[in-house]
């Protein structure tokens, strides 16, 4: 009798480990291939810029931010990966978040205290956000901006004019 429960909790221990394998059969995205460049704009190189590849037919999106010297690398599904085969149309936009005027924390006020400060009329809301590229590069219709990703590394320098 006590064999027979060894048994069973022996094959409940065994099931249970190979329970997470059973049915993984690796990745099931399609294949990716990494896509790097660099943005400048007047010869200036365009940090914290947003660069956003737009498949021409059905597919996934691929996008970046640019770091200090203008350099992305395109991601669709896992950072860095790049972007699938195929043709793409780019826009590239960068917005410039303006400081707020209010210069009360409001993060820990009472529901009154914050009244108080909304509704004063000498504290302005914050603006918009503005594209600091020129708007064209905004859209991918307009920005006139293409590539081509083979099944291969590609790199796509973005000269914005």
């Amino acid at each position: 009798m006590q064999t027979k429960l060894l048994l069973r909790i022996q094959a409940c221990l065994v099931f249970g480990l190979a329970l997470p394998f059973i049915g993984c059969g690796g990745d099931s995205r399609p294949p990716t291939y990494p896509v790097t460049g660099k943005v400048t704009w007047k010869g200036e190189s365009v940090d914290k810029a947003s660069v956003i590849f737009v498949p021409d037919g059905p597919g996934e999106s691929a996008s970046a931010e640019t770091d200090a010297n203008g350099v992305y690398n395109l991601t669709t599904f896992v950072a860095g990966d790049g972007a699938r085969p195929g043709n793409y149309r780019i826009k590239v936009m960068k917005y410039n978040m303006p400081k707020s005027e209010a210069t009360t924390d409001s993060r820990n006020l009472t529901y009154e205290e914050e009244q108080k400060i909304y509704n004063d009329p000498s504290v302005r809301p914050t603006p918009p956000p503005k594209n600091s590229l020129p708007a064209n590069y905004e859209n991918e219709t307009t920005s006139a901006l293409t590539h081509v990703v083979a099944e291969a590394p590609s790199v796509k320098d973005l000269e914005l004019k």
